[in-house]
């Protein structure tokens, strides 16, 4: 079995025995590489499969002469060096470092063979020796040690390469496990079989390739190829042709098709459900993999391949039908894998950047609601609840925020709040919002999607989805980013009011009035328009959380918009400004009367919303599937059950038995609870593993 740390060093070499006299059979050429963000890339590549000292030449003094041998006249940007199952690379400083002394030993040579021959044996010892000569030799070690700056004589010493099985596309860094070594880490086991030590600084993921034995790694090498050249031929049998009669043949399959197929060693990360983004960034061989944990940002010990992340790119390309490359340097995209989990991507090439970087960012199947975000400490239950009053009663509310903030996440939570019969009509570049759910939940939902031009289609504007949403009829009207051009449609629509309906959407802002000032002096929307707003709420990231720093009501007189705030966030939190409690409020005075209820009888209403929110966060009723899963009864000796006969309003048939209630939407259910407390039931409880309201006592008869 190969220990983790011997196989990342690259040093393991089995039962061969090693003589450090026998010369050297490696092969060397120096190949271009091409693709996205690879092309023009000169990589030296060294086959040392049929090397009796595996192409070693850190140790190994004859392979050490032959690369130098190889590397003199050459500019490369990396050496690849092939072993039996493994492959060790050398990036950028590293290859540098190399051709340095390649170079210096072929001028050597010109002046003194003997010396040259004994440079590429032991080159820093004998280039530190030879810099107090006098003329041309002494010039040419000099000059060397001057541009590496180098102490140390062990070449050993100075490397850091990289060693993986080739089949996985990247190498793992053995810092990582040093780092481990001197801080407390917790370790875990995810479901596709990786072993996980996170601790305050790093993310160390040994995949289950690692754990094989160095015959099985080999097999899964040497299968690759054969498959390459016998495309038909099923894995399990590559794998026993290739393999040794010994190896786990299961387990190597299921290895295998991972690394194939999908995305490879990411699939590890994405399957963490702690990991909410996975950072790629160029260019990735200097690169670390980072990834957001639980809210916090770490490196992992994962290095990909140029190559590997050009593979992604043709695979996302492809996916989405978007052209990704030097005339089209930026991505953005939806992305789902074999398992199901949900991505949204974004990429970025050269000449935009120093080349391929990635964003992969999970989208949670289970949506943010009110509850949840109150739960999570983003808002509290009264702003939720003034929240949720307006956007039943069709305000138009815009979200603002910088990136990052929380403005998407708000968004989709303000639409499980629209009534069940509200058709919701959304515009977004790339799908975000939680439509699947709501639609799922019996929603009626459409979504529009901007797209720029592909070989195959024309672009779709945002203004022009904006003309077809509002041309499918009456509905609430859902912008995933007010950015542009469609901004003065948008506005103009909610200020003559032809949707008649909510208007909600996001944009880039810190408050009310950077809003403003980037609707009015940068998009270009008169300021009358702009007085349609009804609310703005602002989000904000600070440390890793997100919340709700502000809420605004806008108000217009002679076309001057104004803001007057009913929340805002202190030391001590999120917490109202008293203009709503004390009446002074236009907008909360109008939803009334939209609603034909008096103010007073509006402030009622939101303390008992706010009420029910409480409950919800009390009872874990965090998520839509809290609210719409079916639930019957489990118990085979509960004989009736409540019955949901109307918004409001239930009917219990129950004698003594306990009894399971389901409700939609949520608050519904609350305040026909209480009604039936009121009516004679003693208690009653939260059954957390049904998500289901247990009755604990009969009713009084």
């Amino acid at each position: 079995m190969v220990t983790l740390s011997r196989w990342l060093k690259g040093t393991f070499t089995g039962d061969k025995q090693h003589n450090s006299t026998l010369g050297c059979q490696c092969q060397q050429t120096v190949s271009r590489q091409q693709g996205t963000g690879l092309a023009g890339r000169r990589v030296l590549l060294i086959d040392a499969r049929e090397c009796p000292h595996d192409g070693m030449f850190e140790t190994q003094p004859g392979c050490r002469a032959a690369l130098f041998r190889a590397l003199t006249g050459e500019s490369v940007e990396s050496i690849h060096c092939q072993q039996h199952g493994f492959e060790i690379r050398y990036f950028s400083s590293d290859a540098t470092l190399l051709a340095d002394i390649a170079t210096s030993i072929a001028r050597i040579e010109q002046h003194d063979h003997i010396l040259a021959a004994q440079a590429r044996i032991t080159p820093l010892r004998t280039i530190r020796r030879a810099r107090s000569r006098a003329g041309a030799i002494g010039r040419i070690c000099s000059r060397f040690e001057e541009k590496n700056n180098i102490s140390a004589d062990d070449l050993a010493e100075l490397l850091d390469p990289h060693s993986a099985v080739p089949i996985t596309g990247c190498s793992l860094q053995t810092s990582a496990e040093r780092d481990l070594d001197t801080q407390p880490s917790t370790e875990r086991v995810l479901a596709t079989g990786g072993v996980v030590n996170v601790s305050s600084s790093k993310y160390h993921l040994i995949p289950p390739v690692a754990t094989l034995s160095r015959a099985a790694q080999t097999a899964l090498t040497d299968a690759h190829a054969y498959l390459q050249a016998h495309e038909n031929t099923p894995v399990t049998d590559a794998l026993a042709t290739v393999g040794d009669a010994d190896i786990p043949i299961e387990t190597c399959t299921e290895i295998f098709l991972r690394y194939i197929k999908d995305l490879g060693i990411l699939e590890h990360l994405i399957c963490d459900a702690k990991i909410s983004d996975i950072l790629i960034s160029s260019p990735v061989r200097e690169t670390p993999v980072r990834v957001v944990y639980e809210g916090t940002s770490l490196s992992t010990n994962i290095v990909l391949f140029p190559e590997t992340v050009a593979t992604l790119a043709s695979q996302f390309r492809r996916v989405s039908g978007r052209p990704f490359g030097r005339h089209n340097p930026l991505l953005d995209m939806e992305y789902t894998t074999s398992d199901g989990t949900q991505l949204r991507i974004a990429g970025v090439t050269a000449p935009t950047a120093p080349g391929v970087g990635f964003v992969l960012r999970k989208q949670h199947t289970n949506p943010w609601t009110l509850a949840r975000l109150v739960s999570a400490g983003s808002l509290t239950p009264l702003a939720a609840a003034v929240c949720r009053y307006a956007t039943i009663h069709a305000a138009t509310c815009i979200i603002a925020g910088t990136r990052g903030a929380g403005k998407t996440t708000l968004l989709g939570a303000l639409l499980w709040e629209l009534p069940d019969t509200t058709r919701i009509v959304s515009i977004e570049d790339t799908a975000e919002l939680p439509l699947k759910q709501l639609r799922a939940a019996g929603r009626d939902v459409q979504g529009l999607f901007t797209d720029p031009p592909t070989t195959d289609t024309p672009a779709t504007s945002p203004s022009e989805a904006l003309r077809a949403a509002l041309r499918f009829g009456d509905g609430a009207l859902v912008i995933g980013e007010v950015r542009g051009e469609e901004a003065t449609a948008l506005y103009e629509a909610m200020r003559i009011g032809a949707h008649g309906h909510a208007v909600l959407g996001t944009i880039h802002g810190d408050s009310g009035e950077a809003v403003r000032e980037r609707v009015v002096a940068d998009l270009g929307v008169p300021e009358s328009a702009f007085g349609a707003t009804d609310l703005i709420i602002t989000c904000h990231r600070r440390d890793g959380s997100r919340f709700i720093s502000r809420i605004e009501e806008v108000r217009t007189n002679d076309d001057k918009t104004t803001f007057v705030a009913l929340f805002e966030y202190s030391d001590e939190g999120l917490a109202s400004t008293g203009v709503i409690e004390r009446g002074d409020s236009h907008l909360f005075d109008d939803l009334c009367v939209r609603a034909g209820l008096s103010y007073a009888e509006g402030l009622v209403q939101v303390e008992s919303l706010a009420e029910h929110i409480e409950q919800q966060v009390r009872w874990d009723m965090l998520t839509p599937l809290s609210w719409y899963q079916p639930m019957s009864s489990p118990r085979s000796n509960w004989s009736r059950s409540v019955q949901l006969v109307s918004a409001q309003r239930v009917r219990c048939v129950s004698s003594r038995w306990p009894v399971c209630l389901c409700f939609s939407p949520p608050w519904y259910g609350l305040e026909c609870l209480s009604a039936l407390s009121k009516g004679g039931v003693n208690s009653h409880r939260i059954d957390r593993r049904y998500r289901k309201f247990v009755l604990q006592a009969a009713l009084q008869r």
